[in-house]
């Protein structure tokens, strides 16, 4: 039994590891207010440039990715939000309300960029990011399943070589580190997939 655990739990492992290694190296992506925009309840509400939302209508946003996956799963409409954010290390709360400009506008822009950090956060942020990696895995399954993808959207280890070497050939022109923070992603990604 602990045979056939050890497998996938060591993929696991080996995709939180790589992931600490790129976070360490690059960074954590954020989900920080770029800018607030005149006249719209976000500005009216206090939220400000440099702001780090944490929570959307009381749902978690660890970080970039958590931040446009719930924009995703719940687009913005003419109904206010609760916004969460962190300013100066103070928690504030402030609830916007969407405008409607051919689709909703929050009122303010978000920049996700890479933050760097270090020591525990390392490990959280590479937690998270497997956490990431396996839903996303969970969901792509369930879209398989329920036919909303088809046998042409799977590979195999042919797919996955023409893959590793087609991000190998878009990332040459951004240089080294870029080739490498790619090729770990997708070395993430085939761990969290595996385990």
């Amino acid at each position: 039994m602990s045979v056939i655990v050890a497998g996938p739990l060591f993929n696991l492992i080996l995709a939180w590891i790589l992931c600490m290694i790129m976070i360490a190296w690059v960074g954590y992506r954020t989900p920080v207010v770029g800018g607030v925009i005149d006249g719209y309840s976000a500005q009216e509400q206090g939220l400000s440039e440099g702001d780090v939302i944490t929570k959307i209508n009381g749902v978690e946003v660890p970080d970039g990715n958590a931040y446009e996956k719930y924009i995703e799963e719940h687009p913005l409409s003419k109904e206010p939000v609760t916004i969460t954010y962190e300013r100066n290390g103070l928690e504030y709360e402030a609830e916007i309300t969407p405008r409607e400009y051919r689709t909703p506008v929050s009122g303010f822009g978000y920049n996700t960029y890479s933050e760097k950090t270090s020591g525990f956060n390392v490990l959280k942020y590479g937690a998270v990011e497997v956490k990431y990696m396996i839903r996303t895995t969970i969901l792509s399954l369930k879209e398989l399943v329920t036919g909303h993808l088809g046998m042409k959207d799977l590979s195999g280890p042919v797919g996955i070589a023409d893959a590793i070497g087609d991000t190998y050939e878009q990332s040459k022109s951004e240089g080294t580190l870029m080739i490498w923070m790619n090729l770990l992603n997708m070395a993430v990604l085939l761990s969290a997939n595996l385990g």
